[in-house]
């Protein structure tokens, strides 16, 4: 039994005899670098999330200079979405004279994972400068989303543009370059790439998103209704909405929590402002409205909640949902939630400000917050119901929102969701605060003001200027939306599409 003969295990995909391997290496050579690198991989492909990252890290103290240790642990601790640990590598790694477009690629991303957008951009320059093909033009066009989240809408059309050359890329960089501006593409440009045999039919879910909104843009609603319809059709089957499932999930958030009696909690000093609610429901614009404060830090839309909660319970970190019983929430209850978050983020935290989890699927985890964090301040952010489906069905959310890609499963997960948050309305009355997005952009400063006093900030009216004028990277969907202040051009949209709506109002009546 031989290094050789784990690696080449590895690579032919048989899983289980690398790992029955490695484990017997590992345990006669606990020393050997190679062996803890390699048994780590097998772990990480076999789906051993919890394994890979512990041997990675073993691998990685063994020698922490040695490039290949420092990005195999890297690529272990994306699942988890370390912040600490992953800087940590990065900031050793950051400026050295990389040539390997593995690397290059773990490396930046890692980067994108926790988004250290700043870090990232380098790597993903020295990828696209030694690479050639495909790879180079997929470098191009994460650069491109780089410039993009990060305010520089110039330089990511050029980027995408010249990504746009490999067929593969180019429905990617053709859909990211009408998030930039509608008039960047033509209906005929789009329908002609449609048509293209060298584009995978599953790549053309981004062309079909594409001409949707241009299609909007020319006001051609039905067209462009139809052509979401048509990008979803793709999307569905690569994403596993279980109806069942999640309804048994649902119902544990609930139950399951309520059960599991008072939290630990402890004393962890400013407690964190969470905004939650769907996915292109103006989170975003309430995140930067907060930041304009110059009191709050905005965190991002961080994992930390969840993954923390599948750490406690001994798991490898997979997709929801999962199965969780009262004595799963029982150990949940019981291990000091509120500590182990607060370990997570504080690589993140700047001194002397309140800290802002933006993540919209903290929504399901409402009921720990409201457990874990007795001051914790919760914002919920809606639309109208109409609204909030139009703007899940017609973005694509990769893994994030695998409901989002027909109208009955967003109705499905709508009316759960409301039952949920009304739910914990109900069990704790006065912690969550609702902020309609109507009803803000239309009142931006009365309505920031009720925000304000609930969170405890002082008001000042320049507040409202000052959003999306931060120089900081927004890495959501809605950067480029939000960096145009508050508006209200957006506000009616869902209405040109009553007809095509009417399956999801009917379900959620």
């Amino acid at each position: 039994m031989t290094i050789q003969e784990l690696d080449q295990a590895i690579n032919r995909g048989e899983l289980a005899l690398a790992v029955r391997l490695g484990e017997s290496l590992y345990r006669s050579a606990p020393g050997s670098q190679h062996v803890a690198l390699s048994l780590s991989e097998a772990y990480r492909q076999s789906g051993g999330t919890a394994q890979a990252k512990r041997v990675a890290e073993q691998a990685y103290r063994l020698d922490s200079t040695f490039l290949f240790a420092q990005v195999q642990y890297l690529r272990c601790l994306m699942p988890y979405a370390e912040h600490g640990a992953m800087l940590e590598v990065l900031q050793q790694v950051a400026g050295a004279d990389i040539n390997d477009p593995w690397c290059l690629q773990i490396c930046s991303d890692a980067a994108i994972a926790i988004d250290e957008w700043q870090l990232a951009g380098p790597f993903l320059a020295q990828l696209e400068r030694c690479s050639q093909g495909l790879q180079k033009a997929q470098a191009q066009y994460m650069r491109g989303v780089d410039c993009q989240v990060s305010g520089k809408s110039d330089e990511a059309v050029k980027l995408f543009k010249a990504a746009s050359v490999a067929p593969i890329i180019a429905p990617r960089a053709y859909w990211s370059l009408t998030s930039v501006n509608s008039e960047m593409m033509t209906v005929a440009q789009l329908e002609a790439q449609l048509q293209e045999a060298s584009v995978p039919e599953q790549e053309k879910r981004y062309l079909w998103q594409a001409l949707g909104q241009v299609q909007h843009a020319g006001g051609n609603y039905e067209q462009a209704f139809s052509s979401w319809q048509q990008a979803n059709k793709l999307s569905h089957p690569l994403h596993n909405y279980s109806h069942e499932a999640w309804q048994v999930f649902f119902k544990d958030l609930q139950q399951g929590v309520m059960s599991a009696g008072d939290f630990a909690c402890s004393d962890v000093g400013v407690p964190p402002v969470f905004i939650v609610g769907l996915p292109r429901s103006g989170s975003t614009l309430i995140e930067q409205l907060l930041v304009a404060s110059g009191k709050v830090q905005a965190l991002g839309e961080l994992r930390d909640l969840e993954v923390t909660v599948q750490e406690v319970l001994d798991r490898n970190i997979r997709p929801l949902p999962f199965s969780i019983g009262d004595e799963d929430w029982s150990r949940v209850a019981q291990s000091n939630i509120t500590s182990r978050y607060h370990e997570k983020i504080a690589s993140r935290r700047l001194a002397e400000t309140t800290p802002c989890d933006k993540n919209p699927a903290n929504i399901l985890w409402l009921g720990v917050i409201l457990k874990a964090w007795p001051d914790a301040k919760i914002l919920h952010v809606q639309k109208a119901p109409e609204a909030a489906c139009l703007g899940v069905y017609r973005q694509m959310f990769a893994a994030a929102a695998p409901w989002s890609y027909s109208l009955e499963d967003i109705a499905h997960y709508y009316r759960h969701y409301r039952e949920l948050v009304l739910f914990w309305q109900q069990q704790y009355p006065g912690r969550i605060l609702d902020v309609q997005y109507e009803e803000f952009v239309q009142q931006p400063a009365e309505q920031g003001q009720r925000i304000f006093h609930y969170l405890g900030l002082d008001w000042d009216d320049d507040v409202v200027a000052g959003i999306g004028q931060q120089q900081a990277t927004i890495p959501t969907a809605s950067s480029s939306q939000v960096r145009a202040g508050v508006h209200q051009k957006f506000l009616h949209t869902w209405q040109h599409y009553k007809l095509q709506l009417e399956p999801f109002i009917k379900a959620i009546s």
